[in-house]
């Protein structure tokens, strides 16, 4: 398991990757970083969790 973002999110969001293939979490964690930089995962956690409208 690979906890994502550490202590900088709210909620704890957790990518499960099967493997010891390092590039592709490093891939993986970096494209969370973007998409929460950009609100994307505040937009789906809104849309998909608290079922609002995006």
């Amino acid at each position: 398991m690979l906890p994502l973002f550490g202590a900088d999110m709210g909620s704890r969001l957790v990518v499960l990757v099967g493997g010891s293939d390092r590039g592709f979490l490093d891939f993986v964690d970096d494209w969370l970083a973007r998409q929460e930089s950009r609100g994307r995962l505040t937009e789906l956690f809104r849309h998909w969790v608290l079922v609002d409208q995006l």
